[in-house]
C-alpha cells in the first residue's frame, strides 16, 4: 500500500468512477480498477459495491475511507508545517 493507491482509494469512493479517476491521474482505467483490487486483496477486505459499470462504498469502505482521509489529512499538513518552517 502507498500513498498513490490510497489517493486512488478516496477519489474512486468521492467520484464514484474509476474511469473519471483514470482520466484525471492520466492513467488507464485498468490500472486505477487494479490498483483498487490490490488494495482490497492487501487489507482482506472488499470495499466497493460493483453493479455493472456502478461502483459504491459499502460499509467496510466507508469505515477505511474515514481512516485514509483523516491521514491524507494529516499528512498534508504536515507537509505544509514543515514547509512553512522552512522559511524561518
Amino acid at each position: 500500500m502507498n500513498l498513490t493507491t490510497l489517493k486512488y482509494f478516496i477519489s474512486v469512493a468521492s467520484l464514484g468512477s474509476i474511469t473519471e479517476v483514470a482520466k484525471e491521474a492520466y492513467v488507464s482505467q485498468s490500472a486505477v480498477s487494479q490498483t483498487i483490487k490490490q488494495l482490497e486483496e492487501e487489507i482482506g477486505v472488499e470495499l466497493f459495491d460493483r453493479e455493472g459499470r456502478t461502483i459504491k462504498l459499502n460499509q467496510q469502505g466507508k469505515l477505511f475511507y474515514s481512516y485514509v482521509s483523516d491521514s491524507l489529512n494529516l499528512l498534508d499538513r504536515g507537509i505544509k508545517a514543515v514547509q512553512g518552517s522552512k522559511k524561518h
